[in-house]
């Protein structure tokens, strides 16, 4: 009937909630040997005073990137002063002839971003090797390049003198221009 639906619902959620915090509250102060004390402080005092524990819980971490303004930040170096340019191309000649084809393959690539993208390319550049090789007239020629790349990078394939001489071939473009 109508009028027991009350009866068997239990208490709201509200109600539910503000009694756990009460009895937690309670078996606080009895930790602390206050259990006998009466000492009428509203329930929405404790309630203000766990909220600004919480947020000084919250805010502490961060309170130093709050002020600062920026009096603190320091100017990059730039790391093209520092570290001098690589020829890419005869580190991957060098790495072919030691027999480390994935060193190779990878600076050859690293060789041609640098001839397609400029000087920083290679390791600053928040584009993918295929983003990179996409920039040239003619993407395609450098597919057996990219494959070569991507077979040795990603796909865990351990590249062979035939798969390096593709890429030489797909990159020769690049690196007489280089020259």
């Amino acid at each position: 009937m109508p009028r027991y639906v009350g009866l068997g619902s239990g208490a709201s959620i509200v109600d539910r909630l503000l009694g756990w915090v009460s009895n937690a509250l309670v078996q606080f102060f009895r930790w602390l040997g206050l259990g006998n004390l009466h000492l009428n402080i509203p329930l929405w005092f404790w309630l203000g005073f766990a909220a600004l524990l919480i947020l000084g819980v919250i805010i502490w971490p961060i309170r130093g990137t709050l002020g600062r303004g920026g009096r603190e930040a320091v100017a990059r170096s730039t790391s093209s002063a520092s570290r001098p340019s690589i020829d890419f191309f005869a580190e991957a000649d060098r790495l072919a002839a030691a027999g480390d084809f994935l060193g190779a393959i990878q600076a050859l690539t690293g060789g041609v971003t640098v001839r397609i993208s400029g000087e920083r390319a290679w390791d600053r550049s928040p584009f993918t090797v295929r983003e990179l090789l996409q920039r040239t007239e003619h993407p395609e020629l450098l597919r057996p390049l990219l494959r070569s790349f991507e077979e040795a990078s990603y796909g865990r394939r351990a590249p062979d003198r035939p798969m390096y001489l593709q890429a030489v071939d797909a990159a020769q473009r690049y690196r007489r221009s280089a020259a």
